[in-house]
């Protein structure tokens, strides 16, 4: 038999009702029942009937559901529990709890527990995989946003994909166990442990020293040596070297000498002189050229008074040697600090003076009238501060020279100061006078040029120059000291010039000269000369004698030539002039001489050049400049 499932029948149940038995027929639990005509139509109600979402499983067995049997045309109740387990064997709870979602657009379905089924977003990357078509020893990938592809996966690869662990991989890979115990390492420092090579102690770290020796070529009979920090060479290491450094003693080194051969009138042999025998040095012998030890003639002059044994000072060492006069274990040191400047006495080594290692200084004598000399010695630190706001006579953006002297002021030293050069002096400074100084004073005290500071004033007492100090024009404030600038630190000695003193001359003569009939200066052919100084801080002194001549301009026209000496095209000296006076209907014409001589500061140590120039009054006269002479000097300052 048969059995049809089906739900209430679509169609409608129709039932007659008899005139004589008028009956009220009412629908209930889903079943609509109409009257008409005499005619019950029967017909399920749906929308009155409850609608189940989903089951639980344990509610299934009292769950019904009308079936209709075709074979005896009735309808039955079937156990919802019954029906599921003959569809397909029955439905599991995992397909219940799938059949219960309702997914959107772009979701998948995922278990959240056991038959718990729920919904997720499944984006473009997700949809791509999804549509990639899997084959054997293939791998998915996306090659962008929202596609997919496979590449190949091989067996060799899926080793290593089935590994879990670093070590697992390393493994497969064939690293070897001691391999993987340096790849587990966290530092280098760790590595060189494993590996037995700690810096300092199983290996030698990095030195320049050993990577200059281990640089060089080795080669027979050679030895390497360090030519500088860092640097090495080789030099000859012969047998005979390698003998005198294997020696176990001195006395075996000596041993390997040669002796001296003194000269027995064909010449000698150098090598180790002969020892001395006692009393030889009581008896003043000396090595003679025929390798003896001799006694001199006389019994030792040597020891006499006045020679080299007896020295008890170095004020004793000088006068032996004649050099009492002179200037000996001098330098000059010089600071700045708070605007103030310091110049120290210090001796060649830089240190401060003292008893053992004295700065010694040679001044004549005190009195003028004694020809003599006497010898000080500076044995403790000295100097001379020249305060902030103090200017020497110094002006602001000039080079200039500060020239260092001492006073030997009755047997105590004082150091001194001063600016020879003033506007309108170039002040001398020879020692072979007696000098006076002015204290310094303090800031504001010491203004002036051709003064001697000193640190307590000095009357009429013996000077001597010590050196000079000098300056570029570059950041110089008159009265606030500094060196940055400071561009030379100079000891006095014979050869270097005093302020006053002719350093260079150019000079020159042109017979010929030049006339001109301009109004407007121009420059004299043959009167131009260039010299360089050799200092910015030293004066040029200019002289130009020449003839003039100046004609008439004309019947009537008085006229005058007018000369001048500049540097560059800058004038120095005032016009000299030569003029005339025409009589009516007379030509006229004046000659006469024309001379300058300028002291100029052209604040330069670059070629400078000095010339004539000269012009007319009037431009129908006739200049003439010729027989021209010339003079250029830088002079000391």
């Amino acid at each position: 038999m048969a059995l049809k499932i089906r739900l209430l029948p679509a169609a409608s149940i129709k039932m007659r009702a008899l005139p004589q038995f008028p009956v009220r027929v009412a629908g209930t639990n889903g079943i609509d029942a109409t009257l008409s005509g005499g005619t019950i139509t029967v017909s399920p109600a749906f929308d009155d009937q409850t609608a189940l979402v989903s089951v639980a499983a344990a509610d299934r067995d009292n769950t019904f559901v009308l079936v209709y049997n075709s074979a005896d045309s009735t309808y039955k109740r079937l156990a919802l529990d019954v029906l599921l387990t003959s569809i397909s064997g029955g439905l599991d709870d995992t397909l219940v709890s799938i059949a219960a979602l309702t997914p959107t657009a772009n979701q998948g379905i995922y278990f959240s527990g056991t038959d718990v089924a729920a919904a997720y977003s499944l984006t473009a990357g997700g949809r791509a995989l999804a549509g990639v078509t899997a084959a054997a020893d293939k791998l998915a990938y996306f090659n962008s946003v929202s596609t997919a592809l496979t590449t190949d996966l091989s067996s060799f690869a899926r080793t290593i994909l089935d590994d879990t662990t670093a070590g697992a991989v390393l493994t497969t890979l064939g690293v070897s166990a001691f391999a993987q115990t340096l790849l587990d390492d966290a530092a280098a420092s760790d590595a060189r442990t494993t590996l037995g090579l700690v810096i300092g102690t199983n290996v030698q770290a990095y030195d320049a020293e050993l990577a200059a020796i281990a640089g060089l070529t080795s080669a027979a009979d050679k030895a390497p040596y360090f030519t500088g920090s860092g640097t090495a060479a080789v030099a000859d290491f012969t047998a005979s070297g390698r003998a005198m450094v294997g020696a176990a003693s001195a006395a075996a080194q000596t041993a390997l000498l040669s002796a001296f051969t003194g000269d027995s009138g064909a010449g000698g042999v150098k090598g180790l002189v002969p020892a001395p025998s006692a009393g030889d040095a009581a008896a003043s012998k000396f090595l003679k050229a025929d390798g003896t030890w001799t006694a001199p003639a006389g019994g030792g002059d040597l020891l006499a008074a006045n020679n080299l044994s007896d020295l008890a000072s170095f004020a004793t060492a000088r006068e032996n040697f004649g050099v009492s006069q002179g200037i000996h274990n001098l330098s000059l040191a010089v600071s700045a600090a708070a605007s103030a400047l310091t110049i120290a006495l210090k001796t060649k080594a830089g240190a401060d003076p003292s008893a053992s290692s004295p700065v010694s200084i040679g001044f004549r004598n005190n009195t003028l009238t004694t020809g003599d000399y006497d010898s000080l010695d500076v044995t403790a630190a000295t100097s001379l501060v020249v305060s902030s706001g103090s200017t020497l006579g110094v002006t602001s953006s000039t080079a200039f020279r500060l020239w260092v002297v001492g006073f030997n002021d009755g047997g105590t030293f004082r150091l001194g100061v001063i600016n020879c050069s003033g506007a309108n002096q170039i002040y001398g400074l020879a020692d072979h006078v007696a000098r006076s100084s002015t204290a310094e004073g303090g800031a504001g005290a010491a203004d002036s040029a051709g003064v001697i500071y000193t640190g307590t004033a000095v009357t009429t007492k013996a000077m001597r120059i010590l050196g000079f100090l000098e300056w570029n024009t570059t950041g110089v404030t008159a009265g606030t000291w500094t060196t940055s600038n400071l561009i030379q630190v100079q000891l006095f000695h014979s050869g270097v010039a005093q302020p006053g003193c002719v350093v260079q001359t150019v000079h020159g003569y042109d017979e010929t000269g030049s006339t001109t009939t301009s109004t407007s200066d121009t420059d004299v052919t043959g009167a131009s000369y260039s010299i360089t100084p050799t200092s910015a801080a030293n004066k040029i002194k200019a002289a130009a004698s020449a003839s003039g001549t100046i004609s008439a301009g004309g019947a009537g026209v008085n006229s005058e030539m007018y000369c001048k000496l500049v540097r560059g095209s800058t004038a120095i000296s005032n016009y000299r002039a030569l003029g005339v006076v025409s009589g009516s209907g007379t030509n006229i014409q004046t000659d006469g001489s024309i001379s300058h001589i300028v002291i100029d500061t052209p604040q330069s140590a670059s070629a400078t050049t000095y010339k004539l120039q000269h012009k007319s009054s009037v431009g129908t006269a006739t200049a003439g400049t010729s027989r021209i002479g010339m003079i250029i000097e830088e002079i000391m300052c």
